[in-house]
């Protein structure tokens, strides 16, 4: 299912704003909230929206709240009626923390653990949620789960039509157009409305048709006089700082675009490219470990498939000898099939 980046689905595909999901999160983590609190007061983190939403939720289910913790606790003193204090003031043998901060902070979970928390002496609700876990539709883009950092590459011109899943994209890459560059000028006056009055704008459409020799290109830049064709970018594709994709090219699954790249042309999977423009620099491993990453696919695995194996995703060898060795048994069981079956 694929969603709009401005919807969330949640189990029976509901679409909801970001309180009802947080609201929601809270609800599914009260189990673990009774069964890890123990004798212990209960304190909440965030006297905010988010702690707003987990107090009622909490007093829903009977847990009585001891006080609010916040970093801002001199200019709040107190929150819904009840007390906010220090963060510094917690006390893991006598306090258990509800952190309703909705968004992920590793600063929390650090200075929980230097306080001496475990993972059974608070719960984080907003843990494990600061990304896509289902692909969506952003901007007319395909972008796959896990992928993060799309929302800044396609921020001016979104001429990607796909960003595969589990990709890393720094948040200050960024995707350009082109120009005219066949034509007296590059200027935007021969196509762009911006540049001429509206009376001219007709003529303007009649030549971009006439002279134009781009005509496949992305609908936000479809200009005919400008090579904007779609960008597609793989799976699990990392892009680095300041990189610059232009239009037209193709990033294959695993690639790493270096810091400053300018990339102007397509990528091989697995390739690692640098440099004005981009050129090969390395390939990341050897052509038969990535023949065999790109068969196993593992990026469309179930996520519980992958924490199951996530131990193998440390040993690239070890990993493809195990799954490779599994798509060529099901490979040979599937011709085995088709050859009893010709024959009977």
């Amino acid at each position: 299912m694929q969603l709009r980046e401005n919807q969330v689905s949640w189990k029976d595909g509901t679409n909801m704003d970001k309180y009802e999901k947080f609201r929601l999160l809270v609800q599914e983590k009260l189990s673990m909230i009774l069964s890890d609190m123990g004798e212990r007061e209960v304190v909440i983190w965030g006297a905010s929206e988010g702690g707003k939403i987990v107090k009622s939720e909490l007093e829903a289910a009977g847990i009585r709240i001891g006080h609010f913790i916040d970093r801002e606790y001199v200019n709040k003193q107190e929150f819904l009626d009840i007390t906010v204090r220090n963060i510094e003031s917690i006390d893991v043998k006598r306090e258990y923390i509800v952190v309703a901060v909705m968004s992920f902070s590793y600063e929390i979970e650090e200075l929980l653990k230097k306080k001496g928390f475990s993972h059974k002496d608070y719960k984080y609700i907003f843990d494990n949620q600061g990304y896509n876990k289902e692909d969506i539709i952003y901007k007319d883009c395909h972008i796959g789960r896990y992928t993060y950092g799309y929302k800044e590459l396609l921020q001016h011109y979104p001429l990607a039509t796909q960003i595969g899943r589990f990709c890393s994209i720094n948040g200050t890459a960024r995707i350009w157009n082109n120009h005219p560059v066949d034509y007296v000028t590059t200027h935007p006056l021969l196509d762009h409305r911006m540049f001429f009055s509206f009376d001219k704008q007709e003529k303007r459409e009649e030549y971009c048709q006439k002279y134009g020799r781009y005509f496949d290109n992305v609908d936000f830049e479809n200009s005919a006089l400008r090579d904007n064709a779609p960008i597609w970018i793989g799976n699990d594709v990392w892009i680095g700082a300041n990189v610059i994709i232009l239009p037209g090219v193709t990033i294959g699954d695993g690639a790493i675009l270096a810091a400053g790249a300018v990339v102007t042309k397509n990528v091989e999977p697995y390739a690692v490219v640098g440099g004005v423009p981009a050129r090969i620099i390395k390939k990341r491993f050897d052509a038969e470990t990535i023949e065999c990453f790109l068969r196993i696919k593992w990026w469309e695995w179930p996520v519980d498939k992958i924490e199951e194996n996530i131990e193998l995703f440390y040993q690239p060898d070890v990993f493809c000898e195990k799954f490779g060795k599994e798509l060529q048994d099901e490979g040979e069981t599937i011709n085995d099939r088709n050859t009893n079956q010709g024959s009977s």
